[in-house]
């Protein structure tokens, strides 16, 4: 029965099913956790600024004369996302939910295309080919979840990356072509997030010191070349950055110092990988076994340990083997360990440099914690677990590797199902509707209605919004109006104006105490609150006068 199965999926016709379901359930899935959070709306306004001539740059005004704004570098993020999300946001009439949307259809495409070649060269059988497609489609990965904005995108430029790393590996000669788009990929994941700048410099050095070390001149070539072009091209933005901004790339500004207690936090991304946590701990509380809090401590404090065994283990193959790549299945397991190893080494070595507490009023944050930010250690830890069960070769008879493949199969296919059961669950006729996200949330709607009522009122009269969170800003950006960038002044000096102003201050409760004398000062007058926001407006006259 399961040889037949197998005979089945490994038909051409399974191939081409499975590839299509694969790709149509990844595309309903982007849409229904669509979003339009704090960073993808932020992108989406400095998207927006550079189709008007405006650069890679943000609208802020001065706190001592709000009437005066400029536009701004902005370092938040490298441009690869901007430049890519240009490309659909002026056809779609700047309806960027619906252009959002487009760029994730896009990694979507990439991901299937290049995640099928890759198993495919490093000898995965073809039913095993379509079977790991068809979970990838419908597992509900975290790190799509909640506002992803360059995550799943980066993940598919790194397999694709992956993949002429490989193809090197495999036909052993210098290809231009292979070359070109080795060095594109590997620039365009880079260009995404600042995250995976070190692993696609780690790992095209890597090809070229393994090259030299076995004696490969066609690694080694493409791999140098694919260095100098990364570090020229991604270094001198880097440089320009650091001129335009003040600064080379975006970090949390926190206190600096040794934080090995942040480590505690870290996302349990060896768990996450295969099973959905947050689903089984709301079953195991809802049905009274274990409290939701006990089910991800114990998950937190059991995958810390096999995250560490898993890396140890691998590093310690790999030096037994003495780094010897002789075909394209050890050249992914050597490469793609390089990759996964930088990017979990550069969020620990973060973590353990700067402090978790961001606050006041923000929260506690650091680097490991999110799983976004471990989509391509995900996707090494599943192809690894994926080959030892159903590719490696072993010997017949061993029954616990049987077990443990009926067991894991059985993991999968519950995963799979409950996906594909959300899917449809939310295929409707509303799916591909685009509204505008921001009236989801009545803060930011109360603002855009303030901010179109005041522009049809009095045009002429400057509008600046002040909010310690960047949604608000960003969306006020979003509508052509300038925010005030660092907020904490309007908590010591009230801001003057050359010109007819308005000044929005979008508050959270937490904040009131922090702005006391901002909002008893005359002229501060409450336009409207909701459960957590207070909206205060402040009009001011080119004489400084207050109305």
């Amino acid at each position: 029965m399961w040889n037949r199965t197998k005979v089945y999926l490994s038909s051409r016709v399974a191939s081409v099913i499975c590839f299509i379901i694969a790709i149509l359930g990844k595309i309903i899935l982007l849409k229904v956790f669509l979003t339009i959070g704090a960073d993808k709306m932020g992108q989406i306004a400095i998207t927006r600024n550079f189709l008007q001539g405006h650069g890679l740059r943000l609208l802020a005004s001065s706190p001592t004369d709000i009437s005066s704004s400029s536009y701004i570098w902005n370092n938040g993020w490298p441009p690869g996302y901007n430049l890519l999300l240009s490309l659909f946001l002026s056809p779609s009439g700047f309806n960027y939910v619906q252009a959002s949307f487009v760029t994730d259809c896009v990694a979507a495409l990439l991901f299937f295309w290049y995640c099928r070649k890759v198993l495919l060269m490093i000898d995965f059988p073809i039913w095993t080919v379509n079977l790991f497609l068809l979970f990838q489609s419908f597992f509900l990965f975290k790190y799509l979840q909640r506002d992803p904005v360059t995550d799943f995108l980066s993940l598919s430029l790194m397999v694709a990356a992956m993949y002429y790393v490989l193809k090197v590996v495999k036909e052993c000669k210098v290809s231009i072509n292979t070359i070109a788009w080795l060095s594109f990929f590997l620039l365009a994941a880079s260009s995404m997030r600042y995250q995976n700048f070190p692993a696609c410099l780690f790992l095209a050095g890597a090809l070229t010191f393994i090259g030299w070390f076995q004696k490969q001149p066609s690694w080694s070539t493409t791999g140098c070349i694919a260095v100098c072009f990364l570090i020229f091209c991604f270094g001198g933005f880097l440089v320009y950055q650091h001129f335009q901004a003040g600064k080379a790339y975006y970090l949390v500004p926190v206190r600096n110092g040794f934080f090995p207690s942040n480590l505690l936090y870290m996302d349990p991304y060896v768990f996450t990988a295969f099973v959905n946590v947050h689903f089984l701990a709301v079953q195991a509380s809802k049905a009274n076994l274990a409290s939701y809090t006990t089910c991800a401590e114990l998950v937190r404090w059991t995958a810390i340990p096999l995250g560490l065994l898993f890396t140890l283990v691998a590093g310690r193959h790999f030096i037994k083997t003495r780094f010897r790549i002789r075909h394209a299945q050890e050249g992914f397991f050597f490469f793609g360990f390089i990759t996964y190893l930088s990017i979990v080494g550069l969020l620990v070595l973060l973590s353990l440099r700067l402090d978790i507490n961001i606050g006041p009023p923000l929260f506690r944050w650091t680097y490991v914690m999110n799983a976004r930010y471990y989509a391509f250690p995900i996707f090494y830890v599943q192809v690894c677990l994926w080959w030892y069960l159903f590719v490696r070769p072993v010997k017949h008879g061993n029954l616990w590797l049987r077990w443990l493949k009926v067991l894991f199969l059985g993991l999968m296919t519950f995963e799979a199902l409950h996906g594909a059961y959300f899917t449809i669950k939310h295929c409707n006729r509303d799916l591909f509707v685009f509204r505008d996200t921001e009236i989801e949330k009545p803060e930011q709607a109360l603002l855009t209605q303030f901010v179109k009522e005041s522009q049809a009122r009095d045009p002429d009269r400057k509008i600046v919004v002040a909010s310690y969170f960047s949604r608000i800003r960003f969306l006020a950006d979003l509508y052509g109006v300038s925010t005030i960038l660092d907020i904490r002044t309007l908590s010591h000096q009230m801001p003057l104006s050359s010109k007819p102003a308005v000044l929005l201050a979008v508050l959270s409760r937490s904040e009131l105490q922090m702005f006391e004398k901002f909002i008893h000062e005359p002229g501060v007058k409450l336009l409207s609150q909701t459960k957590d926001y207070y909206l205060y407006t402040y009009y001011v006259e080119p004489s400084g006068t207050k109305q």
